[in-house]
């Protein structure tokens, strides 16, 4: 999926280029339509499929759109802003053993020595769960940043995914019905996005409330009543889920304790989106990524 822009996808199938173990695969990109005609990366990658349809901007419509175009049995998802480990897709075909419903891996920040604490904010609250170190096995959940699915696994679910891939929702079936989720720590990525505080603010309240509106199946309207009325505790939980996440080191915890005003605003803006979702039932109008911020800025 290509959310950012032409220089972040170049540097993301620049790295796909190097990957090691001599495994022949192919590479299928969807991009958002902001993103412009990515002149530059079709004249240098020439091989690679890009998919533009102007219907198609959120990361959810963008992720359906990348794996019902790809052909293959094995499909590995990641983002433009992501680097991957040379030995990334070996890692994760190697990790889709049978009996899993779907395998991923580390997503450690890019370039974390330079990243400003609003940057480290905004990468920690999406991927806090997969940092290194990782155990091998079963788990809870994975990111769509690194994960590899089965095409026949994702065909059994019967089509439904195909015009929104939420993967908490597509997890959730695939561990239902094929088996547990599995993380391979050999499988890494490094992910580093730039945005600006405000267009990370307004995405992370439209991610909430997707989140919410995919969580629960529309005729459970008991079980949506619950989670509306809870949700003023969702704030405090989530901040306690990035602290206990924090203890895992001393620089992730002084991390923590500079990056928590922004860390603070971000889990309120997520909260809010979410408690919509649950009293609505309806997701956002607009559920684009938050563009890359200039340099200058």
């Amino acid at each position: 999926m290509s959310i950012c822009g032409e220089a972040q996808l170049e540097r993301c199938l620049a790295a796909l280029e190097q990957q090691r173990e001599g495994l022949e695969f192919d590479v299928v990109v969807a991009a958002a339509p902001t993103l412009g005609d990515l002149a530059q990366v079709r004249q240098r990658f020439p091989r690679v499929q890009i998919i533009v349809n102007e219907d198609v901007t959120s990361p959810i419509q963008l992720a359906a759109s990348a794996v019902t175009a790809a052909d293959g049995e094995l499909i590995l998802l990641t983002e433009d802003h992501c680097v991957p480990d040379s030995g990334w897709v070996a890692a994760l075909s190697r990790g889709l053993g049978e009996g899993r419903g779907a395998v991923g891996g580390i997503v450690d920040p890019l370039d974390e020595g330079t990243m400003s604490p609003f940057d480290w904010a905004f990468y920690y609250v999406d991927f806090f769960r997969y940092q290194a170190p990782q155990r091998r096995g079963a788990v809870h959940s994975l990111s769509s940043c690194n994960v590899g699915y089965r095409k026949t696994d994702l065909e059994s679910l019967e089509g439904w995914w195909r015009g929104s891939f939420h993967e908490t929702r597509v997890h959730a079936a695939l561990t239902k019905r094929v088996g547990p989720l599995w993380m391979e720590p050999d499988a890494r990525v490094e992910a580093g996005r730039k945005v600006l505080r405000g267009d990370a603010l307004r995405e992370r309240f439209a991610f909430g409330r997707i989140y919410a509106c995919r969580r629960i199946d529309k005729p459970n309207g008991a079980m949506r009543l619950w989670r509306a009325l809870a949700s003023p505790l969702l704030p405090l939980l989530l901040l306690a889920r990035l602290a206990s996440a924090a203890r895992r080191d001393t620089a992730t915890a002084r991390r923590f304790r500079r990056s928590l005003p922004d860390l603070a605003l971000l889990v309120l803006a997520w909260s809010a989106g979410e408690t919509l979702g649950y009293w609505t039932g309806q997701a956002p109008a607009n559920a684009n990524a938050a563009p890359e911020r200039s340099p200058a800025e």
